[in-house]
């Protein structure tokens, strides 16, 4: 039970950075938005101030995003670790079952 934690853990944090090291070289944002979705997520749920540039608009980030993208990491270790820790249970438990 703890090597599985340990294990889903270590998934989690090198994934989560891998992830976020090819978002910060991607040469497009696109790109770099899908690799790092859950930042997009979170960074969609923030409230921006709005930048007055006329018919098309804009909006500048705050402080605010900083924090977001600071959360965004420990979630990217939860969620991939999460996801891990679900995946090796079903690996163990359809092992088990064959084996007896």
């Amino acid at each position: 039970m703890k090597s599985r934690v340990a294990l889903s853990l270590l998934v989690g944090v090198v994934v989560t950075g891998l992830l976020l090291v090819g978002a910060s070289r991607a040469e497009s944002a696109e790109v770099a938005r899908t690799l790092f979705w859950h930042n997009s997520v979170l960074q969609a749920l923030a409230p921006c101030a709005p930048l007055d540039l006329g018919e098309g608009g804009g909006c500048e980030g705050t402080s605010l995003h900083l924090f977001v993208f600071a959360l965004s990491i420990p979630l990217g270790v939860l969620l991939y670790g999460g996801a891990t820790y679900v995946i090796i249970g079903f690996w163990t438990s359809r092992r088990n079952a064959v084996r007896g």
